[in-house]
């Protein structure tokens, strides 16, 4: 890998299932490192650092919103979330959560099997540090 890739781009091993079946334990993945403001887009799969650990997750609550989960639906501001990609359903925990306006609101496709923001919280824009393209 050339110098300006390695600076641009970071290897990361996946090592748990939270993602499956979009990405499997063990897979690697090239991250594009984020270096300046982050502007997510939902479903965008990115890896954000919490004290000294690291999450890769799906944006699925996006900043401003009002994001609820019940039974096994999301709702964005009242609105019937369409997911248009494969993940392992589950029945949520009713939670009602007002993203900031430098909030985003992270799940793992596994849903059965993921610690994210359903009991982490919201994630801060600037703990992005890259995004799976």
């Amino acid at each position: 890998m050339n110098i300006l890739k390695r600076v641009r781009f970071q290897k990361n091993l996946i090592i748990e299932n939270s993602m499956n079946p979009s990405l499997l334990e063990g897979d690697e993945i090239l991250l594009k490192k984020i270096f300046f403001k982050y502007v997510p887009n939902r479903f965008d799969i990115v890896k954000v650092n919490l004290g000294k650990l690291s999450y890769i997750k799906r944006v699925i609550g996006l900043p401003n919103e009002n994001l609820k989960l019940n039974n096994n639906m999301v709702y964005i501001n009242n609105n019937v979330l369409a997911e248009k990609y494969e993940f392992i359903k589950t029945e949520y925990s009713s939670l009602e959560i007002s993203l900031g306006e430098q909030e985003i609101f992270l799940m793992g496709d596994n849903r059965i099997d993921s610690i994210d923001s359903r009991k982490l919280g919201p994630f801060k824009l600037h703990d992005v540090v890259g995004i799976f393209n």
